[in-house]
């Protein structure tokens, strides 16, 4: 059961009236108390109102537009236009290699091994002279037997920058220069 002094007190701090002859000490310490609660009242509000929005970046407003679906039936042909464009003008990009107009070769077709077969009478002595060939124009070249007397392998490995003897021959024997590697099968006419 609460006394006379806890009685005051409750009422102090709910802001009630209380009685002349009430302690002034239990008075003064249900006030400050009731001003403290006030202040903290206070205090929360006004940090609420000076604190900062939080930043929405850019990434996040952009995923909020793309979410809203908002653009999509502008966005759907636009993308098919462009494409459509973009194709059409790398398809007239000049190839440096040819006369017409052609898409540049792949990087896997430069780089791919390129194989051209040759036909000769007495491929042994053919497999030799171009192999001599290669190797002064300053590629590397290995040479092996497929078929013995009939067929020769010539794998040859291209230099990173050609000289004019070796752009020559590989412009004779119709080879990209740019090609890092080529094979050459010298055989008997069938």
């Amino acid at each position: 059961m609460l006394n006379h002094d806890d009685k005051i007190w409750l009422d102090t701090i709910a802001g009630k009236d209380v009685p002349e002859d009430a302690n002034p000490d239990t008075v003064a310490e249900a006030l400050a108390l009731r001003d403290a609660f006030h202040a903290e009242e206070q205090l929360e509000k006004l940090m609420l109102r000076i604190q900062p929005e939080p930043e929405i970046s850019f990434m996040d407003k952009l995923r909020e537009w793309w979410e809203s679906n908002a653009m999509t039936p502008v966005l759907v042909p636009l993308v098919v236009v462009v494409s459509f464009v973009g194709l059409i003008v790398v398809k007239m990009i000049p190839n440096p290699n040819m006369n017409g107009l052609m898409l540049p070769k792949s990087e896997l077709e430069v780089n791919s091994t390129a194989t051209i077969v040759e036909n000769s009478l007495n491929p042994k002595q053919e497999a030799e002279k171009i192999k001599q060939k290669f190797v002064a124009a300053g590629a590397v070249v290995k040479l092996t037997v497929i078929i013995e007397e009939q067929s020769y392998q010539l794998d040859i490995d291209m230099p990173t920058s050609a000289s004019d003897k070796l752009l020559a021959l590989c412009d004779r024997k119709g080879i990209n220069p740019k090609n890092r590697s080529v094979r050459i099968i010298v055989k008997l006419p069938e």
